[in-house]
């Protein structure tokens, strides 16, 4: 069994959102559960939540989180409102109460609809953008360019993939990286004599580059008999955050696309 991942990035459109747009955002949901008619305020909440995870989500969601340090523990002090809200009202709806209101079963229905979407959303907030978002600061640091955070952006995404498909396997795991559109000199410098340090070994094995033409290409491996879920992918994580010459090619404007696989 083998599993296989492609991420491929492209230039984000996106401005990046303000901290307060995205709090004001969040906020907004937790206000909208204090007053109203139940299963509309619900779907109301659920609306800001839904626009608070599309602002931080792909490059620009990343690049908000890793360029003001303080809007992750405002996003976390926010979502605990919502959640403690949330779970006020999922405990009166069990009795058909909320408020001092007794629902009717179609108000239940709708409401308890709109109570799960709010959930699913706050759940992806916490466990998907934040979780990304600290990941790819691992990986490159929180002063970043958005091109260098939606390159790590990719190769955080494809790691995640794998950390998902090791179940069908976890012998060995593998990203290959192709950089594009930067402008280092592989002519002559630094770069240069890198690239030719790791080119020499005909079997391509890990941190090895090659190039072709203005394309670098980037292996990493990782193989063990013995081990556990999430060991390859580790090793992975660590040989692509010490790798000086990725990170040059990115800050000097590359665009990457990236195959994985896990066997």
């Amino acid at each position: 069994m083998c599993g296989i991942v492609a991420i491929l990035g492209r230039p984000s459109g996106r401005s990046i959102p303000s901290a307060t747009e995205i709090s004001e955002t969040l906020r907004a949901a937790v206000e909208a559960l204090s007053g109203g008619q139940l299963p509309e305020a619900l779907g109301e909440a659920s609306e800001h939540v839904a626009h608070a995870d599309w602002l931080l989500s792909g490059t620009a969601g990343v690049a908000a989180l890793l360029g003001q340090p303080e809007l992750r523990a405002r996003t976390i002090a926010v979502l605990d409102e919502f959640d403690a809200r949330i779970a006020a009202i999922e405990s009166g709806m069990e009795e058909r109460v909320v408020d001092g209101v007794r629902l009717g079963a179609d108000e239940l229905e709708v409401a308890s609809a709109a109570l799960i979407r709010g959930k699913d959303l706050a759940w992806s907030l916490r466990q998907d953008r934040l979780r990304t978002a600290d990941a790819v600061a691992a990986l490159v640091g929180r002063d970043a360019t958005p091109p260098v955070v939606a390159g790590y952006l990719a190769v955080q995404l494809a790691l995640s993939a794998i950390d998902r498909l090791e179940v069908r396997g976890r012998d060995s795991a593998g990203l290959h990286l192709y950089v594009w559109g930067h402008d280092l000199d592989l002519t002559a410098g630094p770069a240069a004599e890198e690239l030719a340090r790791r080119s020499t070994d005909p079997l391509f094995p890990s941190e090895s580059v090659r190039a072709s033409g203005n394309v670098l290409s980037f292996v990493y491996k990782a193989a063990a008999e013995i081990g556990e879920l999430g060991d390859n992918t580790a090793a992975l994580r660590e040989a692509i955050e010490r790798d000086q010459l990725l990170r040059a090619a990115l800050i000097h404007g590359g665009q990457v696309a990236v195959l994985g696989h896990t066997r």
